[in-house]
């Protein structure tokens, strides 16, 4: 720095407080006094040309937390106040290609037990840091884990945002070794699992690349009949799981009779699986929540792409809107209405064989000598879209719109030889919707604190149109009747949603309140004139709730909240305490528990003897249909090792009025799902399930993956059924066994899962008899003491998937090809059971999964 006769000259780059004032009193006399502690590790980057003294002393302390003072001719430096105290590092966790923000990632400070973990919109919080350098890792499911050096100085000033770079899959000129693609891991809290869809299509698949389905290979979720998308979590069955989508809830989840998850992969960012200690902010189900997010879209720069496979065909967008956000839009249909490909024939063989729907299979009592022509037609689409704007740097607005439909149609018609009828014709379409927007606000406040306000709207609509046509002649005379049944089913949610987070004291503090307006609304009309059933059913829902995490001391921390609900309908509130405790032995190993309580105020009617209508219908509680209620209990233990993850659970879970609808499926006279209210027929009972979840994930290595065991038993107790005795649940199955196995082979990258698990509890034939009430409706029910009394034969299954990833032209090609059950083990999925009368036998049949199943998809992205 040499010397000028008109100010002072500096300009220095990263350099030792310390040296530069050192240097400033021996070149320009200055006299600066100052303890050594305060100017200790702190680097300068400043420029400084002719400045007087007192400008060159400001400059150079500027952003340190260091201030001056002057008496005579003596410069003072000393501590800004509270400059010392702990502090916070807050900012935003970013995708490094698209800056999408990244939710759920871990933040962690090295050497400390200090950390945090990004919300939805990725951003994170870690409070009382008192070194003046500290290096944070952050890791994310399929993405590279990041070391970032951050020093007080910034971390006071700014926010600091953090970029990871997502893992790159083998591609034509790169073949990554050792490097694993995750598809989940282990949550912080007990009974939680993160879940990435970002490598979904590296897991064996039947026709779709599908989220939910693919949560099936989780511990301690269950399909149902195979083939199903729902998911039977810790016994409870899916009408029992909150699936919650950027703030909708989602109320119808599945396509082509539950083949396939009416979410889009292409739409989702980030899946949290909640089995068992659930937050307070969650409410409205007894057994699970599953939250998803959307995808915002690249904000960097335009990508488009196209995908088929044997089932439907989709694309996505993805748009930068002028350095402020993004939109996103995602389509995917099927093509059956154009041309049926072989599996759409395999799939539709399985359902019309024996799945427990009874699709296309009327049962002609009448003549068993009937010929049966049946042309039955299904087709679904789904529609996602989000608009992301962000105004500063501290607030995101984002609207989400999502639709899913399924039309339904079959066609039966009937050719008689030895009666009076000559000709019977059914026609049964079908159109089921669920359709959501949300509209998000999100603030971020300088004291780290962060609010969202939510307001969402979700319909799902059933409409059904059922018309029959007989013919038949006497004597010499031809008569027609036509019958017509029109059927609409729908229920609107209304939803705001204010959340806020903030810390004191130590203290990580969660706040909000949470209101719902369910409109259920369930008509029936015959011949368009008569008018049979015209239902409404209004209620409202408000809830608060509180939360709040601590360390009670240096290696336990404490998550106690409380969620308290007010149900309009019976002007009751209910007190719903949640608590987890977690205590680390050691920084790899830790003990955790959780008790919580929880209401579900909606039912749903399910009904299996149908395949269409009102096969499903959401029912509000009332004073007949009271609200479900669950405690859940659950301890664990975590131990990570060097290259592995081990995962132990125990849980229980006591529900009571769970509601029993399986009296009103009825044959001849036709009972609505409303019937429940007011029939008589409607059963209150109680359900127990237990169990233990064994979780062991190879984290590293050129073969990785995870294998998984679940012991579990889930129970019913109703007055009416089986003697009061206590039953298995028709999806309980005790054991289950999962393992997944991923590794690459050159450029392909392989993927095995192979599962076995016990089979589901049935009844068997001669234990079988028919309920009738006093109008003559029957149905189908066990003998005391013998219901759910057996277990089908344990079953296996391989499946299998190869996929490969490379760019030519400037473009992404993905393809890939699945082998479901590839050694083709054709075991018994369920039962199925038909039946009329008390006069008549009952029917039942072994339905078996499907045999070795080939598909194949075919993507391309720029």
């Amino acid at each position: 720095m040499p010397q000028e006769q008109n100010g002072i000259f500096f300009d220095v780059n990263e350099e030792p407080l310390t040296s530069v004032i050192d240097s400033l009193i021996s070149q320009y006399r200055l006299s600066v006094v100052y303890q050594d502690s305060y100017l200790a590790n702190v680097t300068v980057s400043a420029i400084c040309n002719g400045c007087s003294e007192e400008e060159a002393i400001s400059m150079l302390l500027q952003n340190t937390g260091l201030l001056w003072s002057k008496k005579i001719n003596q410069f003072i430096i000393i501590s800004e106040r509270g400059w010392n105290d702990p502090y916070n590092i807050t900012g935003y966790i970013l995708d490094k290609e698209s800056s999408e923000f990244i939710p759920h990632a871990n933040i962690s400070v090295l050497n400390t037990l200090s950390g945090s973990v990004s919300n939805e919109n990725g951003f994170y919080n870690i409070s009382g840091v008192t070194a003046e350098f500290c290096t944070l890792s952050v890791s994310y499911i399929g993405y590279i884990t990041e070391q970032i050096l951050v020093r007080k100085s910034d971390a006071r000033t700014s926010i600091i945002r953090i970029n990871l770079s997502p893992t790159i899959l083998s591609s034509e000129n790169i073949t990554v070794t050792g490097k694993r693609i995750d598809i989940m891991k282990q949550g912080e809290q007990v009974s939680q699992i993160s879940y990435s869809p970002r490598n979904v299509a590296m897991l064996p698949n039947l026709g779709e690349n599908d989220i939910l389905r693919s949560l099936q290979l989780l511990p301690g979720i269950q399909g149902g009949n195979t083939g199903s998308a729902g998911l039977y979590i810790r016994g409870g069955t899916p009408d029992q799981n909150q699936i919650i989508f950027d703030g909708i809830t989602l109320y119808q989840t599945d396509h082509f009779y539950g083949f396939v998850s009416s979410l889009n992969a292409l739409a989702v960012k980030d899946i949290q699986v909640y089995k068992g200690g659930i937050p307070a902010r969650f409410g409205g189900r007894i057994n699970s929540v599953i939250n998803v997010t959307g995808k915002n879209g690249d904000m960097n720069k335009t990508r488009i792409s196209i995908y088929t496979n044997q089932l439907s065909s989709g694309f996505s967008l993805e748009q930068p809107l002028f350095n402020r956000g993004s939109f996103l839009l995602t389509h995917r249909q099927t093509f059956s209405d154009k041309l049926h490909s072989n599996f759409y024939n395999k799939i539709h063989g399985y359902l019309s064989s024996g799945s427990g729907l009874n699709i296309g299979d009327d049962v002609i009592w009448i003549d068993s000598t009937a010929t049966q022509t049946y042309t039955p037609e299904f087709q679904f689409s789904d529609l996602n879209a989000k608009l992301t704007f962000i105004p500063t740097a501290r607030d995101i607005i984002s609207l989400s719109f999502y639709t899913s439909k399924d039309v339904l149609s079959e066609n039966s018609h009937f050719h008689f030889k030895n009666t009076e009828y000559s000709r019977y014709q059914k026609t049964d379409d079908t159109k089921w919707e669920n359709e959501g927007i949300s509209l998000k606000f999100s603030h971020q406040w300088k004291n780290a604190a962060y609010s969202q306000l939510l307001i969402s709207k979700s319909t799902y609509n059933s409409n059904h149109e059922l018309t029959t046509e007989s013919e038949w002649g006497f004597l010499d005379t031809t008569f027609i009747y036509i019958n017509q049944f029109l059927e609409q089913n729908k229920i609107e949610d209304l939803t705001f949603h204010f959340n806020h987070d903030w810390e004191l004291n130590d203290h990580k503090i969660e706040s909000g309140v949470w209101f719902s307006n369910y409109s259920t609304y369930f008509r029936v009309d015959q011949q368009n004139t008569i008018q049979i059933i015209n239902q409404d059913v209004n209620g409202d829902i408000l809830s608060l709730y509180f939360q709040d995490e601590f360390d009670y001391f240096t290696r336990g921390t404490i998550k106690a909240g409380l969620r308290s609900s007010k149900y309009s309908i019976d002007e009751k509130w209910e007190i719903m305490p949640r608590i987890s405790i977690d205590y680390k032995f050691t920084p790899s190993s830790k003990i955790m528990a959780a008790w919580g309580r929880h209401v579900q105020y909606l039912h749903r009617f399910s009904n299996n003897f149908i395949s269409s209508g009102s096969k499903f219908v959401w029912l509000l509680s009332t004073d007949s249909l009271k609200s479900s209620k669950a405690d859940q209990y659950v301890l664990g233990y975590q131990k990570s090792f060097k290259n592995y993850d081990f995962n132990l659970e125990y849980y229980y879970n006591d529900k009571s009025n769970i509601a029993n609808f399986s009296r009103l499926h009825h044959y001849p006279n036709y009972l609505f799902p409303a019937d429940a209210y007011t029939s008589g027929l409607l059963m209150i009972g109680n359900e127990k399930s237990q169990g233990i979840e064994m979780l062991m994930m190879k984290t590293g290595g050129k073969i990785h993956g995870w294998m998984s065991y679940n012991y579990g038993t889930s129970k019913w107790r109703f007055d009416e059924l089986n003697d009061n005795k206590s039953f298995s649940t028709d999806n309980n199955r005790t054991h289950d066994f999962k393992t997944v196995a991923m590794t690459n082979l050159g450029p392909w990258q392989l993927t095995f899962s192979w599962l076995y698990f016990s089979g589901r509890a049935f009844t068997e034939n001669n234990n079988l008899e028919i309920y009738e009430d006093e109008d003559g409706n029957v149905a189908l029910e066990a003998k005391p003491g013998t219901h759910n009394a057996s277990k089908l034969p344990d079953a296996h299954r391989l499946d299998v998937s190869i996929v490969r990833i490379l760019t030519w032209g400037g473009l992404k090609w993905e393809y890939g090809l699945s082998l479901f059950n590839i050694y083709d083990n054709k075991y018994i999925s369920h039962k199925r059971y038909t039946f009329a009368s008390k006069d008549k036998d009952i029917l039942v049949s072994d339905v078996e999964i499907m045999g070795l199943t080939p598909t194949l998809y075919f993507k391309i992205s720029r």
